[in-house]
Order: structure tokens, then C-alpha cells, then sequence
């Protein structure tokens, strides 16, 4: 039986295809902020608790996890870089 209550009407093709574009690319600019934040919380010397850690808070709350991490998780504010760990 044919129900017009139950039906959902399709998305038009351009519709659909800008909501995929917006969420690749908000999947990929939060990846690209864990990556980078991983990067930086690992070049920190004493204050590092864990890269994996900050990068896993960026992960899973995205924008606001990594203003999480640059208030918290910085040892300094913004100012000059301390020297990375062992790479150079």
C-alpha cells in the first residue's frame, strides 16, 4: 500500500552534491587540525602530556577541541617555540 506520508522527497543533484563537498570538506580540515595538532603537542619539552591525546580531543570535537588545546595544552601563548625533541 502506498503511503504519500512516508515517502521522503530526494535531494536535487546539486543539493546533494554541495552537502557532500561541505562534509569532505569539514572531515578533512578537522584531520588536517588533529594532524597538526599532534605535531605541535610533540615538539613541546616539559608540558607534553600526551600528542595523542590533544589529537584525539581535536578529533572528536573538531574546532572548539583545538582552541581547547591552544589555551590549555600550550605551554606558552602564541610566543617563541622552545626547541623540538630529538629531531632536528
Amino acid at each position: 500500500m502506498y503511503s504519500p506520508l512516508l515517502t521522503v522527497a530526494p535531494l536535487p543533484a546539486a543539493a546533494a552534491s554541495a552537502g557532500g563537498a561541505l562534509v569532505l570538506l569539514y572531515l578533512v580540515g578537522t584531520a588536517a587540525m588533529a594532524a597538526w595538532t599532534f605535531y605541535d603537542a610533540f615538539g613541546w619539552e616539559e608540558k607534553s602530556d600526551s600528542p595523542a591525546l590533544w589529537a584525539g580531543v581535536v578529533l572528536m570535537l573538531s574546532l572548539p577541541g583545538l582552541f581547547l588545546y591552544l589555551l590549555l595544552g600550550r605551554e606558552e601563548s602564541f610566543g617563541g617555540r622552545p626547541p623540538r625533541r630529538g629531531r632536528r
